[in-house]
């Protein structure tokens, strides 16, 4: 049963930053100790049955029935566990009920993983060794061991055994991902299924205060109080306008008119600003919404570029490692707004889209909304841009059901376009879809053709960041591709280029004048380089921390900065609603990329299920996160150590920093799956009330 780990190191080659004793010899004999007492677990039953003479009394064709099953039962599993060792070095962390059922929702996955696979060592995993194990065992009896096995003192030994492997997980270990490799593949299944993998925490404090959610002032007009109406849905928050009009406030409250304008609260989506009120001349493109239409004058067109995978560790006007984007970059500082530090909140695409779209926080496990919480209400920014007048596109160069994404976009987006349906369906593809160049081309010329009336968004999502990382266009690559170590940063390249082209015909078109643009990356790559780990369940700085830029001239901010406030991708809605002057009641955790915090500190959380969970904040100058099962621990001065090196988690004068982050962390993810599970992150009844009375007033 440990021939798999042998198997795996020799596939996959020692984990990073450790020896042949202390990343080979010791987590072998571990795993070895604790293979055995999952055997032991087995073999003791039917040393039962001979101890207490049962086997005697049963007829010899039934126990040769029991013994080809055991025998059978056995190789079948070591197939599986010899397969695990493929889906570990592609995936890092095992596979379980969840992972197994995500290989059905498409065959990209398929064609990519076994393209990562050796044809000759998949035969040898999944037919040769499992074969031969069970030709073996089939022309040995039984009898032959039966003194060996079926003692009394064989009987003792595999107690001794299974006692020893027990105490043995509770050994600490230096990472998560040796803590993955010494684990029984067979217990850490069950386990999966039995107990799932989210976390449970005793909080203090509630969700929405640690995450701050309240929105931040805009200096450009008195602001309306928002608060918290129901607590039932503590995300809930909505103005005092907003509750007026809904009727959950006093009539007294309702009919005050504090700016003195003739509209009283309930009908003046801002009862504090004199220049705000129904029917008052609306400034075009000034992102406030003076005459409470409900959006601002000629709204503009919206464009967001999801950067599929681009790390900021290779931008290079903010990271540190190999710098990749250059046009990117020329054209931030020319034409745009760069956040210096952004953070995913969910390290996979099918994870990190939810803090897009919805602007809440994913669900902590390997199950994931999109496809495992179909009945949750949620509240997403181009649903709401739909119901304001928006055409809302789609333009994707692989598959939109991927992950089951379809079940939400098909009501969020009016029009879609994918690798499922023409024209891109008869486009060349390459590796999971259109390369980002082809699709680049073809989102402008959706836009240059389009004769609706209507301002539009679209979404634009990339592919060419994504495993297996071939490289598009030989020509970008700047350092050679055959070393893992230089692919992401020769992808990035080719990409910066791409998207370049595009962003640059779209600023000089004069029909797409009145349009904004948002560049983000959904999540990183841990891919041996700058950190040597490539397994996706270490929160390093490779996986977490994005850029985001607004591009164009009129998101109404000065072009040419870079805003070091830590944000994340849950920003991303409010800040378009934000520009828009949209107000509505929501749900969401993010703010407006558009306001500063000043006096308020801002905050970014990040997660994972993979390889066990593990959970991370970056707050003031300091990035913390942890994995749960092993309770290791890592904390990082991240202004001045980007790299990582120096953990302060067993610094004794960082023992209250990290005490707070832990207890941050762990409150939320808790309170989030708990809101998550019961359907209690959003309210539509806030919604409809509100979008039939505002229907009525008009």
């Amino acid at each position: 049963m440990s021939v798999p780990r042998i198997w795996y190191f020799y596939r996959g080659g020692l984990p990073a930053d450790t020896t042949i004793i202390t990343g080979g010899v010791y987590p072998f004999i571990l795993g070895f100790v604790r293979d055995g007492a999952f055997a032991s677990s087995l073999l003791i039953p039917i040393q039962l049955l001979y101890l207490l003479k049962i086997a005697e009394i049963m007829p010899d064709n039934i126990i040769k029935s029991l013994g080809v099953s055991l025998k059978i039962f056995f190789s079948l599993l070591l197939a599986i566990m010899m397969a695990d060792v493929e889906f570990f070095r592609y995936f890092g962390f095992h596979c379980n009920i969840t992972h197994l059922n995500f290989l059905n929702y498409t065959g990209h996955i398929s064609s990519s993983f076994f393209e990562f696979s050796h044809p000759l060592s998949m035969v040898f995993e999944l037919l040769i060794f499992p074969g031969l194990f069970l030709f073996v065992n089939l022309i040995i009896s039984i009898q032959k061991f039966e003194k060996v096995f079926l003692s009394r003192y064989s009987f003792c030994i595999s107690l001794f055994i299974l006692t020893v492997g027990i105490v043995v997980q509770y050994v600490p270990l230096k990472t998560a991902l040796i803590t993955n490799l010494t684990e029984n593949y067979n217990i850490a299944f069950v386990k999966h299924l039995v107990f799932g993998d989210e976390i449970k925490s005793s909080y203090s404090r509630s969700i929405e205060k640690i995450l701050d959610t309240l929105p931040l002032d805009d200096e450009r007009k008195n602001n309306q109080q928002w608060m918290y109406p129901d607590p039932e849905y503590p995300l809930l928050k909505a103005t005092t306008h907003h509750l007026g009009k809904l009727g959950k406030l006093p009539d007294a409250v309702c009919n005050e008119d504090k700016d003195d304008d003739g509209y009283a609260l309930k009908d003046d989506c801002n009862d504090l600003d004199e220049n705000i009120y129904p029917g008052a001349y609306d400034i075009p493109r000034n992102g406030i919404d003076e005459d409470c239409s409900g959006c601002d004058a000629e709204p503009p067109n919206v464009i967001l570029v999801h950067w599929e995978g681009v790390r900021a560790v290779n931008v290079d006007c903010i990271g540190y490692s190999v710098p990749s984007t250059p046009r990117f970059c020329d054209i931030c500082e020319e034409n745009g707004v760069l956040f210096t530090n952004a953070y995913c909140n969910g390290t996979q695409t099918r994870w990190s889209l939810i803090s897009v779209y919805c602007s809440i926080l994913p669900r902590l496990s390997t199950e994931w909304i999109f496809q495992y919480n179909l009945d949750l209400n949620l509240l997403s920014f181009p649903e709401i841009l739909r119901r304001r007048g928006y055409e809302t596109i789609y333009v994707h160069g692989g598959n939109i059901g991927f992950s089951n994404k379809l079940s939400r976009f098909a009501g969020w987006f009016e029009t879609r376009y994918d690798r499922t349906n023409a024209p891109i369906k008869d486009m060349e593809m390459f590796n999971w879809g259109l390369k980002d160049r082809d699709l680049f081309e073809f989102a402008y010329s959706v836009m240059e053709n389009r004769n609706d009336p209507r301002p539009f968004y679209m979404t634009i999502a990339t592919l060419s960041m994504h495993h297996p990382f071939k490289l598009p266009e030989k020509e970008f690559e700047m350092n050679e591709h055959g070393d893992v170590k230089n692919q992401l940063s020769n992808i990035a390249n080719y990409s910066d280029d791409a998207l370049g082209v595009f962003l640059e015909k779209v600023l000089s078109n004069d029909k797409l004048e009145n349009t904004i643009i948002i560049v983000a990356s959904d999540h990183g790559i841990n891919w041996f380089y700058p950190h040597p780990e490539r397994e996706q369940n270490m929160l390093w700085e490779d996986l977490v921390w994005i850029p985001i830029a607004l591009i164009g001239k009129n998101w109404n901010i000065e072009p040419g900065q870079k805003i070091d406030e830590i944000r994340q991708l849950a920003d991303i809605g409010p800040t378009i609603l934000d520009r828009l002057g949209i107000e509505v009641p929501n749900s969401f955790i993010g703010h407006s990329l558009l306001r500063r915090f000043d006096n308020r500190d801002s905050r970014a959380f990040f997660a994972t299920a993979n390889g066990g969970v593990s959970a991370g904040i970056r707050f003031r100058n300091h990035k913390y996160f942890t994995h749960f099962d092993t309770k290791k621990e890592y904390l990082y001065d991240i202004e001045n150590d980007r790299e990582e090196k120096f953990n302060l988690s067993e610094d004794p004068d960082y023992k209250e920093q990290r005490e707070l982050y832990n207890s941050m962390v762990s409150d939320v993810y808790s309170q989030s799956t708990e809101l998550i599970k019961e359907n209690r992150i959003w309210n539509w009844e806030y919604w409809i009330e509100y979008e039939n009375n505002d229907r009525n007033n008009n």
